[in-house]
C-alpha cells in the first residue's frame, strides 16, 4: 500500500475501489467510500462513527470497556468517549477540546492531483479569553482505507495579549471504547496486549497515569511487559517513529478477522514501513 499523508493518517488496510461520498445535515458530516464510513459530529468536531467494511472500530460512546489514546494514553475505565478529535494543553486551565465552544464546518469535495475524488470536512473553534483558534480537518480518499488529518492553530490576540500558558500539548486522538482491539505497539520492537479488564480492576495507581499491575502477575500484559503502565510505556523518539498504533489479533471480532490501526505521519509513505 503506498499513502502520501497530509499530515497524520490513521491508515487500517489497504487500498479499494473507487467511491466516494461526503454529505452534510445540521448535526454531522459524513464522509464514506466503499470500505470506511465516517461520520463528524456537529457540534463537537470528532469522528464518533467509523466503520471499515462494515465493522464498527469506535464502540458506543459510553460504558466499560475501555478506550485507547494512540498519541498520549491509555485508560480503562468507565467515561463518555470523544471518539476521534483533537484536544490540547494551551489555556490558562489548562486542557481544552476545540468543537465545545462555538464550532464552525465546512464541507469539501474534489479531484486531487492523480484523479482521486476526495471529501473532507474541517471544524474551527476559539478560546474567546484568549483569541487562541484551533481547526482540525478530515479528509478521506476514494480507494483508501485511512482518514487524513492534520492541524492548524492561530492566535488573535493583539489589544489585550494574555500568558496563554504555551501550547504544551496539541493531540489527535484516536479512543476507540470497545473489546475489538487488543494489542498496542510502537514499533517491531514494541508491543504488548492491553492489560486485561481483572488486572485494571486490581491495579494500584502510584502516580500519575501509572499503575502497578502486581496483583494479578499472571495477566498477559505483565507476563509480556512489565507488571508496571504507563502512558510513556509506548512513547518513541520522533525520528524514529515510522507508524503506531494498536491491532486487533481476532480474539474479539466476528469470523477471527484481525485489524490494525496506525498513525502515518506526514513525513511517511507506507513505502518506510
Amino acid at each position: 500500500m503506498r499513502v502520501t499523508p497530509l499530515a497524520a493518517l490513521a491508515a487500517f488496510v489497504a487500498a479499494a475501489t473507487a467511491l466516494l461520498d461526503a454529505s452534510e445535515t445540521e448535526t454531522s458530516i459524513t464522509l464514506t467510500n466503499d470500505r470506511v464510513n465516517a461520520s463528524i459530529t456537529k457540534p463537537g468536531g470528532r469522528i464518533v462513527v467509523l466503520t471499515l467494511d462494515g465493522v464498527d472500530v469506535l464502540g458506543p460512546k459510553s460504558g466499560n470497556v475501555g478506550c485507547v489514546s494512540i498519541i498520549a494514553s491509555l485508560y480503562l475505565a468507565r467515561l463518555t468517549m470523544m471518539q476521534m478529535y483533537l484536544d490540547c494543553y494551551c489555556t490558562g486551565p489548562g486542557f481544552w477540546t476545540p468543537g465545545t465552544t462555538a464550532p464552525t464546518f465546512k464541507l469539501f469535495t474534489g479531484t486531487d492531483s492523480t484523479g482521486a475524488k476526495y471529501g473532507g470536512a474541517s471544524m474551527s473553534d476559539g478560546y474567546a479569553t484568549t483569541g487562541l483558534k484551533l481547526e482540525q480537518y478530515f479528509f478521506l480518499r476514494e480507494g483508501e482505507t485511512g482518514i487524513h488529518m492534520f492541524s492548524r492553530v492561530a492566535y488573535y490576540n493583539q489589544t489585550s495579549p494574555v500568558n496563554a500558558r504555551g501550547l504544551q500539548e496539541l493531540r489527535t486522538l484516536f479512543r476507540p471504547n470497545t473489546a475489538l482491539w487488543t494489542h498496542l505497539l510502537t514499533n517491531e520492537k514494541q508491543w504488548a496486549p492491553l492489560p486485561s479488564k481483572d488486572a485494571v480492576a486490581k491495579q494500584v495507581t502510584v502516580q500519575d497515569a501509572t499503575w502497578f499491575l502486581g496483583n494479578t502477575p499472571n495477566d498477559p500484559y505483565v507476563q509480556q511487559e512489565a507488571d508496571w503502565f504507563t502512558k510513556y510505556t509506548f512513547s518513541d523518539t520522533w525520528r524514529d517513529l515510522k507508524a503506531f498504533g494498536m491491532f486487533a489479533d481476532g480474539s474479539q471480532s466476528a469470523n477471527n478477522a484481525t485489524f490494525g490501526a496506525w498513525t502515518v505521519m506526514n513525513v511517511r509513505s507506507c513505502d518506510d514501513q
